[in-house]
């Protein structure tokens, strides 16, 4: 599991796996761009996200299964804004 602070830059919903990503420094201060996958739009839809849960320059913390062959890849599980909301993309969210 990883935790990943950064900017959203991009947001991509497409089938069959809605996708955004995060430039976020990494432990030499260096940024690097996240790609995290989230279920399918219409999945996401039906649990009440809309087009507007996440835009590019959005600040978020995301915690995420990170993939085994790419070390900036994950599967997301909860989102949290700087304002203290939070989404929940997996059916089961990542606990600490």
């Amino acid at each position: 599991m990883v935790e990943v602070t950064g900017t959203i830059t991009e947001v991509a919903w497409t089938n069959p796996h809605a996708r955004f990503y995060v430039a976020a420094q990494d432990d030499e201060r260096e940024t690097v761009t996240w790609d995290f996958e989230l279920a399918s739009p219409s999945a996401l839809f039906r649990r009440g996200w809309s087009i507007s849960s996440l835009e590019p320059g959005m600040q978020v913390t995301v915690v995420a299964y990170r993939a085994r062959n790419s070390p900036h890849v994950a599967n997301a599980g909860t989102i949290a804004f700087d304002d203290g909301a939070r989404l929940i993309a997996l059916g089961t969210v990542p606990q600490d």
